[in-house]
């Protein structure tokens, strides 16, 4: 059961871009909701690497982020949602919405690239506040997407 928080919209993940900045490449996270606004979730290019290992199911090694969702489903808790709430000056306000076996709700706050790729992962739904949407959102970026 997905709980939708008031004022937010739904947003898919659509992969990761990288865009040139002043001195090398950066990478993002692009999100985008049903009226094709799209956001851009800056990214450490560490996590760039961690993100596309995670979903390339052809890679090799270690998986990222799946440890936390095989975790959480082995103890019985399913992801039921993922929120980004508001933007302060250090990262996304985000949200992992968990339901526990006994019928008990958890809220944790995350990191806002480790909720997108829980959300990606466990095929939760992802939703992010409509104003923080509307505020940060633009025309897709003519970059290359991964």
């Amino acid at each position: 059961m997905s709980i939708v928080p008031k004022g937010c919209i739904k947003v898919k993940y659509q992969g990761v871009v990288r865009v040139r900045g002043e001195e090398r490449m950066l990478p993002f996270a692009l999100l985008k909701d049903e009226r094709e606004r799209t956001m851009a979730v800056p990214m450490d290019p560490l996590e760039e690497t961690l993100v596309q290992n995670a979903f390339n199911g052809n890679s090799k090694g270690p998986k990222p982020y799946h440890a936390l969702v095989l975790c959480l489903r082995e103890l019985g808790v399913n992801v039921n949602a993922v929120h980004i709430l508001y933007n302060d000056e250090l990262d996304l306000h985000t949200r992992l919405i968990l339901s526990i076996k006994s019928g008990g709700k958890v809220e944790i706050d995350i990191p806002c690239v480790e909720g997108i790729a829980c959300a990606q992962l466990s095929k939760a739904p992802l939703y992010i506040a409509e104003e923080l949407m509307a505020s940060i959102s633009a025309s897709a970026p003519k970059t290359e997407t991964s």
